[in-house]
């Protein structure tokens, strides 16, 4: 299965990441796809992240710090669904060490809305 692809949503292209119900490892594989998609496009984008039963361990979370170094100008707006409780607390750090400005929603429609505007 895809794990990572792109999306028209209005009129605009969204990269859809979808790591609902993925392992440690499986995350780590689909965000070096991304970043490899992104890094290929060389062009401003829009992200959609799906952690829907999914858990940022600290292995993704140092995975994911680099990967917002690497992309972070190549991204014009990130946004995630299935944050909830400890992951909201994840969240912050990660923005904070990344430099990334992910921001969080309960639904796909919000952060679509979100992204579109």
């Amino acid at each position: 299965m895809n794990r990572v692809y792109k999306i028209q949503y209005k009129g605009k292209e969204i990269l859809y990441i979808n790591y609902k119900g993925l392992t440690e490892n499986q995350m780590i594989d689909t965000l070096n796809k991304a970043e490899q998609i992104i890094l290929n496009d060389n062009k401003p984008h829009l992200q959609l992240s799906n952690i829907v039963d999914a858990f940022a361990t600290p292995g993704y979370m140092a995975a994911a710090k680099k990967f917002g170094k690497n992309t972070e100008h190549l991204t014009s707006k990130s946004a995630i669904v299935g944050i909830t409780g400890v992951k909201a607390l994840l969240l912050r750090s990660y923005n904070f060490v990344s430099g990334d400005k992910l921001k969080a929603f309960n639904t796909e429609e919000e952060a679509k809305e979100y992204l579109v505007k």
